[in-house]
C-alpha cells in the first residue's frame, strides 16, 4: 500500500513538473521570439553590440516591435543607460545590417531615456533588433532580436 502511494505521488510530481515546463516553453517562445500576429517586446542589454545575440549583459530596457504590413513601429526604452545623446538604428538580424534611422534622443541624469519611430522594412527577414549609439562615450547598447512575420502584426521593443 505504502509503495503504491509513494508510486502516484511521484508521478503526480513528474505530470506537474512536465506541465509547468510546457507552460514556460510556450510563454518564452511567444516573449522571446516573437509571432505573426501581435507585438513582441525585448530586453536591451548595456554595452551589447553582437548583432541581436545575447552577451548576458544587464538588461536596461526594452524595444517593442509593431508590424502593419511593411511599416515597422519601434518604441526603445531605457532605464539605467549612461546619461548622453544617442543615436537609435533599426536592422535586420539575418545579416544585421542597418535598416533604417530612428532618430536621435536624450538619457537624463537617473538613465531614463525613450524614442519611438516607424521604418520601412519591405524586403526584410522579420528579424528586428535595434542598437543606441552614445554619442557621448562611443558606447552601443543593442536589443536581443525581436522575430515578426512578414504578415500584418505587431513587435514592440522596449528599452
Amino acid at each position: 500500500m505504502t509503495r503504491g502511494i509513494k508510486r502516484h505521488r511521484r508521478r503526480t510530481s513528474y505530470v506537474v513538473l512536465l506541465v509547468a515546463f510546457a507552460a514556460l516553453g510556450v510563454w518564452a517562445s511567444y516573449a522571446l521570439a516573437g509571432n505573426d500576429k501581435g507585438q513582441v517586446t525585448v530586453n536591451v542589454e548595456k554595452y551589447n553590440d553582437d548583432c541581436g545575440s545575447t552577451q548576458g549583459k544587464k538588461v536596461i530596457g526594452t524595444d517593442t516591435f509593431k508590424r502593419s504590413g511593411d511599416t515597422l513601429s519601434v518604441t526603445h526604452r531605457v532605464h539605467g543607460a549612461d546619461p548622453g545623446t544617442y543615436d537609435l538604428y533599426l536592422y535586420d538580424a539575418a545579416d544585421c545590417a542597418i535598416i533604417d534611422y530612428l532618430g536621435k534622443y536624450k538619457v537624463d541624469g537617473t538613465g531614463d531615456g525613450s524614442k519611438s519611430n516607424s521604418a520601412d522594412v519591405s524586403g526584410t527577414s522579420g528579424q528586428f533588433f535595434t542598437c543606441d549609439f552614445n554619442r557621448d562615450t562611443g558606447n552601443d547598447d543593442c536589443s536581443l532580436t525581436g522575430k515578426l512575420g512578414k504578415s500584418s502584426g505587431t513587435i514592440t521593443v522596449t528599452v
